[in-house]
């Protein structure tokens, strides 16, 4: 298994060794020639590196999505939802470019959020995409002059605390 294939577990050291340890005729125990070429700590670091940049990569796409659905929106005003309107609601909806150009976003963000816990645990990636929560904060107080209220910067400063603590663990 490669680096760039191994899920990332507690487990991953011991199956590691169990995988590339083998017995030999005789009776003796052989260690597989790749288990000791490169050392176990360093490909669980650039597995574990490979996993968070996806899940970051996620956040980032959907988030940076999030904004231009919004944008989108803006532009196109409030929406209702009435059965015999939703079809012209969707024509409207996909002419917009903020709109469709932000769907796109979105998906790439979660293809790569796929790749990401197809590494790792998901109660390890999940507190990751509530980082988008930090971006969102920032971004819509600037862009979309959203008001920030004191409970909103704790919880937001609670988020990325959370995540901070999961990273580490």
């Amino acid at each position: 298994m490669t680096a760039a294939t191994e899920r990332v577990t507690p487990a991953t050291d011991i199956a590691t060794t169990i995988a590339t340890t083998e017995a030999h005729p005789t009776g003796a125990v052989q260690t597989a020639p790749e288990a000791t070429s490169a050392p176990t700590n360093q490909r669980r670091t650039r597995a574990m590196t490979l996993a968070i940049s996806y899940i970051l990569i996620s956040v980032l796409g959907g988030a940076i999505g999030q904004l231009m659905l919004k944008n989108g929106m803006n532009k196109f005003g409030v929406v209702t939802l009435s059965l015999d309107e939703v079809p012209q609601l969707l024509m409207k909806l996909a002419l917009n470019p903020w709109v469709v150009g932000g769907l796109f976003l979105y998906a790439c963000g979660t293809i790569f959020w796929l790749a990401g816990i197809s590494r790792v645990d998901l109660s390890y990636a999940y507190p990751f995409a509530s980082l988008s929560y930090v971006v969102m904060l920032l971004v819509a107080w600037q862009l979309f002059d959203e008001q920030i209220t004191l409970p909103r910067i704790i919880g937001t400063v609670v988020i990325a605390t959370g995540v901070l603590i999961v990273s580490r663990g």
